[in-house]
């Protein structure tokens, strides 16, 4: 077996790079999939008025930052394989209500926190966290050269 030199480098390989790429693809269709599946429980199951204003727009732009985190973090395999598994988990817990709503009617959904939409929103903030990070670290790393 040959060791490459980016493996111990610290640099992924073409190949991982490549699934990483893919899962990054996928995990953003997730994410968008679960904002739409988001509005689809609060608008039309539970016939939440949504007005556009300044706290949904912000709730939004949370929610879509993994887009971003993902976009540009899509060769890190570890972060990206993260939050992929972290928005299937959110995906599921969503389709779970709509699935418990259709069974037993809007009783069912009786929490008054929507827990897939905090999660979300929870990862959306750790997804800003770490797009901060990188930025702080990429400009020190500009300003040591």
């Amino acid at each position: 077996m040959q060791v490459d030199e980016r493996t111990i480098s610290g640099e992924w390989s073409p190949r991982l790079s490549s699934w990483s790429v893919g899962l990054a693809i996928f995990a953003v269709f997730l994410n968008l999939l679960a904002i739409a599946v988001s509005f689809y429980i609060s608008h039309w199951l539970l016939h939440h008025r949504t007005v556009l204003n300044d706290a949904v727009l912000s709730v939004v732009l949370i929610s879509t930052s993994p887009v971003l985190a993902l976009l540009v973090l899509r060769r890190c395999f570890p972060l990206v394989l993260f939050f992929a598994f972290i928005l299937g988990w959110i995906l599921k817990a969503q389709f779970d209500q709509v699935i418990a709503f259709y069974a037993a009617g809007p009783d069912a959904l009786v929490s008054k926190w929507d827990s897939p939409g905090v999660s979300l929103l929870i990862l959306g903030m750790l997804s800003i966290l770490i797009l901060v990070v990188r930025v702080v670290a990429h400009i020190f790393a500009r300003l040591r050269q």
